[in-house]
């Protein structure tokens, strides 16, 4: 996600906006999965987090949950986070 974010930082000033559609991995750590909130809520302008179909042991809403978390970390406002 890094690697995108620098990409990102590239492209960024030919662009008005930046939107993402993301999801986690049920099988990583929460920490990681706010990191990955994080770094998108650092370099997007709109972030739509979409539940995942690989829960891997979590229930529904919570991988979704944790990345919208570490967005708003971020910086994030919650009005540009939406769930789907």
């Amino acid at each position: 996600m890094r690697r995108i974010a620098e990409m990102v930082a590239e492209l960024r000033p030919e662009h008005e906006r930046v939107i993402a559609v993301l999801t986690g991995t049920g099988d990583r750590r929460d920490e990681d999965i706010r990191e990955l909130g994080r770094i998108a809520g650092g370099i997007v302008d709109e972030l739509v987090v979409k539940e995942t179909t690989l829960l891997r042991g979590r229930k529904e809403g919570e991988i979704p949950a944790l990345v919208a978390e570490g967005a708003r970390q971020a910086g994030l406002p919650p009005e540009r986070i939406r769930h789907v």
